[in-house]
């Protein structure tokens, strides 16, 4: 599993690769972190060095104790972090078609809507699978389904087209326009 620790303006990548190690920025570290009694109270154990650590969770975030000095710590799993980053770009205007893209590489687990159909915003368009975690993509706003681009199974790369929306109210594909020329049956 892969983390972002985020501490005032420095942020910490953070994979922990077994059950006694962790790499930090890309440093390997032997860890282990062990509840000593008490809902805060841990020992942790980072490269044959003990420390007490006192942990309390407030909305979202961590206040930890660490050496007499309080941090305040925000986690976030790197695939949810990956995807809240992939969806902030600005996004086309309303009347705009919008080419939803993978936001990670990965395989695609499901995809939970039909061309043609309406959509509103936040609902499920797409799951990816990356890292054994399923990563629910949404749509951004409302629209209609006017392409798939991949189905169940399929590999995805990071920026691989997934799932195309028209706007409200737009057709799918646009009815053929009728030939310049009178035609048919009849016609001269």
């Amino acid at each position: 599993m892969s983390y972002v620790a985020h501490i005032d303006d420095d942020s910490f990548h953070i994979s922990v690769d077994t059950p006694e190690g962790v790499t930090v920025n890309q440093e390997h570290h032997v860890a282990s972190l062990e509840n000593t009694g008490g809902p805060s109270l841990y020992s942790l154990l980072v490269d044959n060095s003990s420390y007490e650590v006192h942990v309390e969770e407030r909305e979202g975030s961590y206040r930890v104790l660490l050496l007499g000095q309080v941090y305040d710590v925000r986690i976030e799993e790197e695939g949810a972090r990956l995807i809240a980053r992939a969806q902030r770009p600005r996004l086309p205007a309303d009347d705009e078609e919008l080419v939803i893209k993978s936001p990670i590489p990965g395989l695609i687990f499901d995809v939970t809507v039909e061309e043609g159909q309406g959509v509103s915003q936040g609902d499920i368009l797409v799951i990816v699978e990356a890292m054994k975690m399923e990563n629910e993509l949404r749509a951004p706003r409302e629209g209609k389904v006017q392409a798939i681009h991949i189905g169940p199974g399929d590999s995805v790369d990071k920026g691989t087209p997934l799932v195309t929306l028209s706007p409200s109210g737009s057709p799918v594909s646009p009815p053929p326009s009728p030939p310049p020329w009178p035609c048919g049956p009849g016609s001269s």
